[in-house]
């Protein structure tokens, strides 16, 4: 049951894209983008020539495939959410004002009563996902757009997310340990971990703990690691590249299974070989049911909760070191309606 009594209730979700470079034409100005966000405090000039000099590094085998048309799903998935209310899904690359701008001027023209935005990954980094929901709360003020505003800053462990993983991991698992005695490596997206107090690495670490025993794998057989772009340094130098992850499993003769939480380079077979990977195993898209019955989940709990909420639906997960997580005291998961449980709750906090 929607928690808003008109069906005309207009609800813009908004899906962030990680929007990595297919061309060597774009090459630069993505790497020019992230670099603002990363570090702001740089003068441009410097961002532009660590950019223009990163750039010169990358080779086709660096680029990306081109993101899928997510059309016919997310039409699909705004029927899914028909008893929310009067659903319209858009798509905004992460890293990307000037685009992020024209999809608030989509969003203020349709006349939208409600936006929520859901995270490229399902981990929190300040420059990452935080500098998302920081430019989607700047850019929706400059347009004059003053809406109700939601934002999931993650959900490394949502219940869902876990089920679906492992309902797309179990076959290629099962499938790589007639091979031998398979590797789970998750790959995660560059840029976690960048500072004291980031919560990405503990997430990722939280996530893979729970995956080992739901595929039934001993501890150490899922590990971490981090794409890398050519021209810029790790972002955490605790956790190893892609690339000397493939060299580390290729030394132990054994299949790995790959399960990535941002898209790969096109060169990723060959890296495989040249890292004595016999057998590379990449998991893919699941079942589009289950796939989702996930997503149509994280846009219900994220309404049903107070404006924000963390990964646990309704208490911060993230230890207290990890101070940069941008909710300092738990969320709430109660329907507006419930004020004085919510008043309640805040004054626990």
């Amino acid at each position: 049951m929607s928690l808003y009594p008109s069906p005309r209730w207009r609800i813009a979700v908004v899906l962030l894209r990680h929007a990595m470079p297919a061309q060597r034409a774009d090459v630069f100005a993505y790497l020019q983008r992230l670099l603002t966000a990363f570090q702001p405090e740089m003068p441009p000039w410097r961002r532009r020539l660590k950019a223009r000099l990163a750039a010169l590094r990358w080779t086709d085998s660096d680029l990306f495939p081109a993101e899928p048309d997510l059309g016919p799903w997310l039409t699909t998935l705004e029927e899914k959410l028909w008893d929310q209310g009067d659903i319209r899904l858009f798509q905004a690359p992460l890293h990307d004002d000037a685009a992020m701008g024209r999809v608030v001027d989509e969003v203020a023209e349709w006349q939208a009563d409600e936006t929520l935005l859901l995270p490229a990954d399902p981990f929190y980094t300040p420059p990452r996902n935080g500098h998302a929901m920081d430019a989607w709360r700047r850019l929706t003020a400059a347009a004059g757009f003053r809406k109700a505003n939601r934002g999931l800053c993650c959900h490394p462990t949502d219940p869902l997310m876990l089920r679906a993983l492992v309902r797309r991991i179990a076959p290629v698992l099962e499938t790589a340990s007639l091979q031998g005695r398979a590797q789970v490596l998750m790959v995660l997206p560059w840029g976690l971990g960048t500072a004291e107090g980031d919560p990405a690495l503990w997430q990722a670490d939280r996530l893979a703990r729970e995956l080992w025993p739901l595929l039934g794998l001993q501890p150490g057989l899922v590990t971490l690691c981090q794409l890398a772009l050519p021209g810029l340094p790790l972002s955490s130098p605790t956790l190893p590249g892609l690339r000397p992850a493939l060299e580390r499993l290729g030394t132990l003769g054994a299949p790995v299974v790959l399960v990535p939480f941002t898209p790969l380079p096109a060169g990723l077979q060959g890296w495989a070989e040249k890292a004595g990977v016999r057998h590379l195993h990449l998991v893919g898209p699941g079942d589009p049911a289950l796939e989702m019955a996930w997503q149509t989940h994280l846009v219900r709990q994220a309404r049903a909760g107070h404006e924000g909420i963390c990964a646990g639906f309704g208490a911060r997960q993230c230890p207290g070191e990890h101070s940069l997580c941008p909710y300092r005291s738990p969320a709430v998961f109660a329907p507006p309606a419930a004020g004085l449980q919510l008043a309640a709750m805040r004054e626990r906090a």
